[in-house]
C-alpha cells in the first residue's frame, strides 16, 4: 500500500491485514517502484495524489515490468476508467477514499482470494467523529489513541496555515494543505470534517473559499471530540502494564535506548507499539520532540538527549 500520509497508510494497512493479507507500505511513488523492483506482489494499493512521483506515473512504471500485478488507484476524488491518465497507467480498479471495509472486501474479491473481515456497522455521515466505528476498524482502543495522538501532534496547526494561505491568496499551497486533512479526516471517520473539506477543496479549485467560516467552525468542534476521546482512552490506560509497572517501563527505555543508539530502525517500531508507555513516563513537550525524533529516524538526536526519557 501506498500513501503520503502516515495515518492513511496506518489505517489502510489494518483494514488489509483483517483481510487477511501481508502487507508492505511505502511512503511515495519512487519508493513503491523499487520495492516492486525488489519483490513480487500479488496486489498494489496506490495513493494517487502524492507529490514527487504522482499514484499514475508510479504505476505505469511498475506496469512497464510488472503488467500482472493488479493495481488499485486510491483517491478521495471519483476517478473515471476513462480518464487518460488512469488509462495510460494501466491501472486495473479505483476504490474511493475514505475506505470502507465492504468496499474494501468486495474490490478484493475481483482479484485475490481473502479471508472474510467483520465489517463494522456504517459511520453516520452526521457525525463529528464516529469513534466506536474506527476503534473497531483499528481494532484497539489503544491503536486509536496512538492514531489520535498522532494526528493532534502533527496536524493541530493545519487550520491556521490554511486559512494564512487563503488570506495571501496562495490557494495552491492550501489546496496542498487541505488535500491532507481531507483523506486523514475522512479515513478517521471525521465525518463532518471530511465534508466539509471536501466543499472546501472544490471552491479553492476556482480561486474561492465561501466555506471558509463553516469549515473552521467543524474543525474545532473535531478538534475538541478528538482531544476529549484522548483523554478519556488515556485514563483507562494509565494503569496498564507498559505504562504502571516502574520495572517494565524501565526495561522498555533502556531497550529504545540501545536500539537507537545502534541505529538500529527496531528503535521506530518499538516506540510506535508502546507510544502510550512513553507518553506517561515523559513530560508532554519533551515526548512531542522526541516523537518527532523518532518518526524522522534521528538516532543520533536520541542517543545525545537520552535525559528527556
Amino acid at each position: 500500500m501506498t500513501d503520503d500520509n502516515e495515518i492513511n497508510i496506518e489505517i489502510g494497512k489494518i483494514m488489509l491485514e483483517k483481510c487477511g493479507l501481508s502487507v508492505d507500505t511505502a511512503m511515495s511513488g519512487q519508493e513503491a517502484v523499487s520495492k516492486t523492483a525488489e519483490k513480487s506482489y500479488r496486489m498494489i494499493f496506490m495513493d494517487i495524489n502524492m507529490p514527487g512521483m504522482n499514484g499514475f506515473q508510479a504505476a505505469e512504471a511498475i506496469h512497464r515490468n510488472n503488467p500482472e500485478i493488479p493495481i488499485i488507484a486510491l483517491s478521495a476524488d471519483d476517478i473515471s476508467h476513462d480518464n487518460p491518465d488512469f488509462i495510460r497507467s494501466g491501472m486495473n480498479g479505483t476504490l474511493l477514499k475514505p475506505l470502507k471495509m465492504e468496499n474494501l472486501q468486495n474490490l478484493l474479491s475481483q482479484f485475490i482470494e481473502t479471508d472474510s473481515a467483520h465489517s463494522a456497522s456504517e459511520p453516520e455521515n452526521e457525525q463529528i467523529f464516529s469513534a466506536d466505528y474506527l476503534i473497531e476498524v483499528m481494532g484497539s482502543e489503544r491503536s486509536v489513541l496512538r492514531l489520535i495522538s498522532q494526528f493532534l501532534s502533527n496536524h493541530s496547526d493545519d487550520c491556521i496555515q490554511l486559512c494564512e494561505c487563503i488570506q495571501d491568496g496562495d490557494f495552491i499551497h492550501a489546496r496542498e494543505i487541505l488535500h491532507n486533512i481531507t483523506g486523514i479526516s475522512g479515513n478517521m471517520y471525521c465525518m463532518q470534517l471530511y465534508k466539509a473539506s471536501s466543499a472546501l477543496s472544490n471552491e479553492l479549485k476556482q480561486n474561492t473559499s465561501g466555506s471558509l467560516e463553516h469549515f473552521t467552525d467543524i474543525w474545532d468542534s473535531t478538534i475538541s471530540e478528538l482531544n476529549k476521546l484522548r483523554a478519556e482512552l488515556l485514563e483507562r490506560t494509565r494503569n496498564s502494564e507498559n505504562s504502571g509497572n516502574p520495572a517494565v517501563w524501565s526495561n522498555l527505555r533502556e531497550q529504545f535506548l540501545s536500539l537507537s543508539d545502534d541505529f538500529d530502525t527496531a528503535a521506530v517500531d518499538l516506540f510506535t507499539e508502546n507510544a502510550v508507555a512513553f507518553e506517561n513516563n515523559m513530560n508532554t513537550e519533551k515526548f512531542r520532540e522526541l516523537r518527532k525524533a523518532v518518526l524522522n529516524y534521528d538516532f543520533l538526536w536520541i542517543s545525545e538527549n537520552r535525559g528527556i526519557i
